[in-house]
């Protein structure tokens, strides 16, 4: 049998799961020769696939609110076993991902579960994800802490799940979100419903979210083949809120902080911030800097610490204060990669654009 991912992609696709309930799952799994094992804690499907056989995952008491006629939430095929750290695994992802976007073309959904995944499964490196959603089903591409695993599973139940953490989670959900704007996606994005990003009046509890936030971001960024480069605005008494800190986010990780924080009455240096006489920075009014820093040595609690004590010597009264830069919820689409363009939603920031 042919254990290439893209091969196993379209074998899942086309399982034709339509109740999930766990007799139709044995039944369409066997089609595929896979044999059904549920004599230990979590059933196991025998696929012979050299990363490690399949699982499966029943609904039980935590999830059975977010399902109706559902009795198996996923079935999860191991892609490699992953040794080493972040750069292995960031690098296996990379690799698993690009050769499902060459064969399925670009997901509709991707982004990053941050602290908590459906399946609780997301590694401590980061929770990159990429999802090939239909209405009623959903290949799901993610990291785990053995290495990337692609999942079917129906789209209803991990959906309800996300909304109602986000909405019920005061803030302290994590990640990022980016649905596709643009039809040259695959799939059916219809009756998707998306939570908002929830805001904080707090800068030690958003100071929190920050911290594993940024901590994880550059890997998840790099996991996915992105690049972003944005800011936050802040509103500082007697201001119309201008440009605070930027961040550019990849394979390195670096914060500038802009000209407003250079008064006499502040002291950047003391909160760890380098000046900068960079002409490249100083012809974008960045005054102070971050040295970059590989994704894999991201230190988020210290940056974060850096933004929201930074934001308080300026009198920025709360998060509910930073806003984000114009164009820094969007993707911009690549037409010579007939990748379309995405709208992020930034749960981990915390922050959105100005009205």
């Amino acid at each position: 049998m042919d254990h290439g991912t893209p091969k196993l992609a379209e074998r899942l696709l086309n399982l034709g799961v339509k109740t999930w309930a766990e007799d139709e799952v044995r039944e369409r799994t066997a089609d595929l020769g896979w044999e059904w094992d549920d004599s230990g804690r979590t059933p196991v499907l025998r696929t012979g696939h050299p990363a490690g056989d399949a699982y499966a995952t029943p609904v039980d008491e935590f999830t059975e609110d977010f399902t109706s006629t559902e009795e198996v939430l996923g079935v999860h095929q191991p892609l490699a076993e992953v040794g080493g750290g972040t750069r292995e695994h960031v690098a296996a992802f990379q690799r698993e991902y690009r050769s499902l976007c060459d064969s399925l073309g670009f997901p509709g959904l991707m982004g990053a579960y941050g602290r908590a995944s459906f399946f609780w499964d997301s590694p401590r490196w980061g929770g990159p994800f990429a999802r090939w959603r239909d209405k009623d089903r959903s290949l799901e591409l993610r990291a785990t802490g053995s290495g990337p695993v692609l999942t079917l599973l129906p789209s209803e139940p991990l959906e309800g799940w996300y909304v109602f953490n986000h909405e019920n989670g005061a803030g302290t959900m994590s990640g990022f979100l980016a649905v596709a704007s643009s039809r040259t996606a695959f799939g059916d994005l219809g009756g998707l419903h998306l939570p908002g990003v929830h805001g904080h009046s707090s800068w030690k509890d958003y100071g929190r979210l920050l911290s594993s936030s940024l901590g994880t971001m550059a890997a998840e960024m790099t996991a996915l083949g992105l690049e972003r480069s944005f800011g936050f605005h802040g509103r500082i008494p007697g201001t119309t809120g201008p440009w605070v800190f930027g961040f550019d986010i990849g394979e390195t990780m670096r914060m500038s902080l802009y000209g407003v924080a250079d008064r006499e009455d502040l002291a950047p240096e003391e909160r760890g911030w380098i000046r900068t006489n960079a002409p490249e920075d100083l012809e974008y009014g960045i005054a102070f800097h971050t040295e970059p820093v590989p994704y894999d040595e991201v230190n988020g609690t210290r940056l974060a610490l850096m933004v929201t004590e930074m934001a308080e010597d300026l009198g920025i009264p709360s998060p509910a204060d930073l806003s984000l830069t114009d164009w820094a919820d969007t993707i911009r689409g690549n037409e010579a990669h007939n990748r379309p363009g995405y709208h992020l939603y930034h749960h981990g920031l915390a922050v959105t654009e100005n009205p």
